[in-house]
């Protein structure tokens, strides 16, 4: 590493201005050219601002040439660096010019889809009996539940092929041995609780008697019945069952010979050889799992002519290993800017490490102060190792201090320099750590402020007072350490009319995503009882569990009923059902959007989520990620199915995008970079320094671990990875007799003091966000929490220990007062909600407010498009589809009549189909009695095509299209393409049941001419599809009449709404 220069930029600190003054500076002096430039940055939208900031720096001084020049520049995220360093020397790699890249959605879905498959039945069998063994169960949240966790070694899987992609490791040997000396030092399988069913058998039947001989109590019978339960499952017999006789014949005391040593045996459970043994067969399973999938996946990248992330950086350090094509990157590239090197993975500093070597020079800006992502993939001692050897100021390394705050008022400032003057002062010296002030507070702003969270009044209470004083919405943040609290807050605000945004939400939790996927499960299979009852919980107010189980419970006693027709009385479900056959003829994406669009579940979510703006933006997200699939499998050449679609957006995870306009709800993690005027923090009485929640979280599960800690002169050593599987089923906490040997281990000590340093920086990364006013909820601590633990446990022993009754408090005991901004009930009798004060503003100020209800809508549908055109011939088959009875909806009897034509398209044997069953599952039976008739209505349709058109090239049912229509989406579906040699005939099927003289006369509502405008739409979309629409005709199958439509004039098409 050489010629590097280390900015410190603290938060608020201008970085992004710093570094574009650099740039600028030297192509003004002419050092630098643009494209000689590589710019790295940790996302795509970061890249885009720096560029356009860069250009218009270059602007201001005149430099028009070099500020086109810097589109040419390498400025992106390291991934895009790197792919285009790779397509211009792919010859040097043995590499094909054609290469695909997997995105890092496509290589998340690819390894949650191959996992299941990689265990042969005896592996699975193996991982299977460890579940059921140590009780894993299934949780969501923090909730845990009956069902055991069959899966659950799929995630330690992950984990161990994210760590090893990440540290370049090649094999797992060291790991597994590694992670089995480890486990070793408290499970030291020196005591045998391997019991066998005779000796349980014995045990139970020993104490069993011991208790029918005392006298009879609801306690005796309770530990009767406890052992006859265990002895009804002694043949595979689980830690749980052993735990639960051990706590039976616990007490009373007089128990016989052979319970007494069961219970010794017992008391070296968790030391035991027979856990050990599952441990160790565990751990060597998924290791070795790990290195077959590494191979396969190797085999299906170059099958697939394929490349991911991770290859394309591992490449990027081959090519700098290549002296020749080193020397050329040293002669095309002068300088190095890299942004956020505090969140780099390994690898990638290992990349701008080699880089440095061959530039002129380079500037790495980075905070260890805002080093929070370790949970993706960045490790804070390893960058800051590597920060410290610059810091030595060997080989033209230097360092640089960005000293001044632009961010915030000057109390703000003043009051994390002393708070964090403390907490970093093991770590940091105090010159990257505390900041001078720009800003004044010329409008005597009060700057530090706390409230005290009530029954009565909380966040959004306090958020209500703000708007009162004229504050926006969107200048204030909630911060908060889990997403749990964030959604009680948006629910808080929305009872007082006060919109919030949650853009950081995965939009997998959101009640649209909910919904949409139980009507996607629905249109995989009417059966699918629990999506129907989702639906109607989320979309119906009068429907509860209670309700959902009774009618389960009807529908399951009646003999005649079908499990199709569980709650197919709800109005969404049965709409769904009704457009179900169409939306199966469809490809994946166009069926979700038709199904959106259709159901109308864009207004739907505006009544069952809290946040209406972040429902509707979950729903755009969900008809791209339906797109983005398809091409996934196209690209991974997979089929493209429902239940394909619903893996893959769970597992890629996109987030939603809430209101901008409103309260900006954040978790610390996800607010880091952003900026507000006004920021509450809650969560400060949180206990970060729970030794045994650490002990469980450092020491569990699967960690990266240095063989020795990264320094200034070693910043690489030799990583493996560790995995120790969790073996105590429900309990939350490590036995103590294990926990205390963990404690007083070097390693631990060294992982817990990591842990309180994250911690510590994440709050540092939450009080530093405010611009102009910084707000404390202070919540009376709960049981076995104390007051502001939060910064206690990271080192502000100073913080107040009681909160006052009333007035101006010194909370963190640095000399720095918060006003007291608690509401008052006189204060919240004067509020009102915030939507009836914004109306009556926007009615004081006379604004004139945009009419959303006559507001086109972004999609619309042919059938909306108004336009009265011709008919020209007409052709009378003479021959009806009788109904038996008037239906209930004519566009019913449509949809079932068009799938039977469907289905039976060019097969005159009507047992080719079942159209009973179609007619009955659409609710016909009583309606459609003759399906001879139905017959004939498709064979004269398809006899009179030919006569006119000859055979069909291809004919196409429901053919889905979209376009871009005046401003608009355009989505929809053509019931019929008849393709010739000489181009299309298009038929749309409409259920009129009327006469001739109806549908061929002008002057009626009901004249044929006026589904031009459709026609006229679907012949567009052909147009833009490259192919030519011969003719177009609308057929009337309950009427038995063809009519052709001659009105080809699109321009004049006018929306209908």
């Amino acid at each position: 590493m050489k010629n590097v220069t280390y900015i410190n930029a603290g938060a608020g600190c201008g970085k992004t201005y710093r570094l574009t003054e650099t740039l600028t500076n030297l192509i003004k002096s002419e050092k630098v050219k643009p494209e000689q430039v590589i710019l790295t940055t940790f996302t795509t939208k970061a890249a885009n601002e720096f560029k356009e900031k860069a250009k218009a720096f270059l602007y201001d001084e005149g430099l028009y040439d070099a500020a086109i020049q810097l589109d040419h520049a390498m400025i992106g995220t390291v991934h895009s660096v790197c792919q285009r360093m790779i397509g211009k020397y792919w010859f040097h790699l043995g590499l094909s010019p054609n290469m695909g890249v997997m995105a890092e959605e496509d290589t998340a879905y690819y390894i949650s889809q191959s996992l299941s498959e990689l265990p042969t039945d005896e592996e699975l069998k193996v991982l299977h009996g460890f579940a059921r063994y140590f009780d894993i169960r299934v949780t969501e949240g923090y909730m845990v539940k009956k069902a055991i966790n069959y899966d659950f070694w799929q995630d330690h899987l992950k984990a161990v092929i994210g760590f090893a992609t990440n540290y370049e490791l090649e094999d797992f040997k060291q790991s597994e041995e590694e992670s089995l000396d480890y486990i070793r030092k408290f499970v030291k399988a020196d005591s045998d609780c391997n019991f066998t069913y005779e000796e349980l058998k014995a045990v139970i039947a020993e104490h069993e008697t011991f208790l029918r001989n005392r006298k009879q109590s609801a306690t005796n019978d309770k530990r009767i019945e406890a052992l006859v339960q265990a002895k009804r499952r002694l043949d595979r017999p689980t830690l749980g069952i052993l735990k639960n006789i051990d706590s039976t014949i616990g007490s009373p005391k007089g128990y016989g010979p052979l319970a007494e040593d069961f219970q010794n045996r017992m008391a070296g459970l968790w030391t035991s050889r027979m856990v050990y043994d599952r441990q160790e067969k565990y751990i060597r399973l998924i290791f070795d799992l790990a290195q077959r999938w590494k191979e396969n996946f190797a085999q299906f990248k170059r099958d697939k002519n394929l490349l991911d992330y991770n290859d394309m950086e591992k490449y990027m350090r081959l090519l700098m290993m290549n002296k020749d094509i080193a020397s050329e990157i040293s002669q095309s590239y002068r300088y190095l800017f890299v942004d956020e090197f505090q969140d780099s993975s390994p690898i990638q500093v290992k990349i701008f490490d080699a880089l440095s070597d061959l530039m002129e020079h380079s500037y790495w800006v980075g905070d260890f102060k805002q080093a929070i992502y370790g949970f993706r993939g960045s490790d804070i001692a390893l960058t800051k190792a590597v920060v410290d050897s610059v810091s030595k100021k060997e080989n033209g390394c230097d360092t640089d201090t960005l000293d001044t705050s632009w961010r915030s008022l000057p109390d703000i400032v003043e009051l994390n320099n002393d708070v964090f003057r403390k907490t970093f002062a093991d770590i940091l010296e105090e010159k990257n750590i505390c900041l001078k002030q720009h800003r004044k507070n010329d409008n005597y702003e009060e700057s530090l402020r706390y409230f005290v969270n009530s029954d009565e009044y909380g966040v959004a209470e306090h958020v209500l007072k703000l708007l009162s004083q004229g504050v926006k919405p969107n200048e204030i943040a909630v911060l908060a350490r889990a997403n749990a609290t964030l959604t009680e807050v948006a629910n808080q605000l929305k009872q007082y009319e006060i919109p919030s945004s949650r853009e950081d939400t995965p939009i997998i939790d959101s009640y649209a995503y909910t919904l949409t996927s139980s009507l996607l499960h629905i249109v995989d299979s009417t059966k699918d009882s629990l999506a129907k009852a989702t639906v109607a919980i989320l979309t119906e107010e009068d429907y509860n569990t209670r309700r959902i189980i009774e009618e389960k419970i009807l529908n399951d006693a009646n003999d005649d009923a079908k499990t199709e027709d569980y709650l197919a009385q709800v109005p969404l479900i049965r709409r769904l059902l009704t457009i179900r056959p169409k939306l199966q003829q469809q490809s994946v994406s166009s069926l979700v959007e038709s199904m959106i669009i259709m159901l109308d579940l864009f207004n739907i979510v505006k009544k069952v989520e809290t946040d209406a703006a972040f429902g509707i933006s979950c729903l755009q997200i969900i008809i791209n990620t339906a797109r983005i699939y398809e091409e996934h499998c196209v690209q991974m050449n997979l089929p493209a199915t429902i239940d394909g679609f619903i893996a893959y957006i769970e597992t890629v995870s996109p987030t939603g995008i809430g209101d901008a306009n409103g309260v900006q709800l954040h978790t610390y993690h996800s607010c880091k970079g952003l900026q507000w005027k006004y920021v509450i923090l809650m969560s400060l009485n949180t206990n970060v320094s729970d030794l045994k929640k650490a002990v469980r979280g450092e020491t569990y599960g699967v960690h990266p671990v240095h063989v020795e800690e990264p320094t200034a002169e070693n910043p690489y050593p030799n990583v493996f990875i560790r995995l120790t599987p969790w073996i105590y089923g429900t309990d939350r906490n490590v036995p103590d007799e294990i926990s205390s040997v963990i404690e007083d281990s070097a390693g631990f000590k060294q992982a817990y003091k990591a842990m309180l340093s994250e911690t510590n920086r994440v709050l540092y990364v939450g009080m530093t966000r405010p611009q102009d006013v910084l707000i404390l909820n202070i919540e009376k601590p709960k049981r076995g929490m104390k007051l502001l633990q939060w910064p206690k446990d990271n080192g502000v022993n100073t913080a107040s220990e009681t909160i006052p009754e009333q007035g101006d408090w010194d909370v963190f005991g640095t000399g720095h007062i918060f006003k007291n901004f608690t509401l008052t009930q006189e204060e919240f009798d004067k509020l009102e909600n915030y939507g009836d004060r914004d109306s009556a503003l926007s009615m004081r100020l006379n604004i004139d407010e945009p009419d959303f209800k006559t507001r086109e809508p972004r999609y619309i549908s042919p059938s909306h498009i108004s336009k009265c055109g011709k008919t020209g011939k007409y052709y009378d088959f003479e021959q009806r589809i009788p109904l038996s009875k008037n239906p209930e909806d004519m566009a019913t009897v449509g949809n079932c009549i068009h799938q039977i034509f469907a289905g039976i398209e060019g097969h005159t044997s009507a047992n080719r189909i079942e159209m009973d069953e179609t007619i009955r599952n659409y609710g016909l039976s009583a309606v459609l009695t003759d399906t001879d008739a139905i017959l004939s209505a498709w064979k004269n349709l398809y006899d009179k095509l030919v006569l006119l058109h000859g055979e069909p090239v291809k004919t196409y049912h429901e053919r889905p299209f979209r376009m871009d229509y005046d401003g608009q989406t355009m989505v929809g579906s053509i019931d019929l393409v008849w393709q010739t040699q000489e181009g299309d005939i298009l038929v749309d099927f409409k259920n009129n049941p009327m006469a001739a003289k109806y549908i061929l006369d002008p002057d009626n509502e009901h004249f044929a001419g006026w589904y031009a405008g459709q026609l006229n739409a679907y012949q567009d979309a052909l147009k833009a599809a490259g192919e030519k629409v011969l003719q177009k005709y609308i057929y009337y199958p309950v009427s038995g009449l063809l009519v052709e439509i001659v009105e080809d004039d699109i321009s004049s098409v006018i929306p209908k709404f």
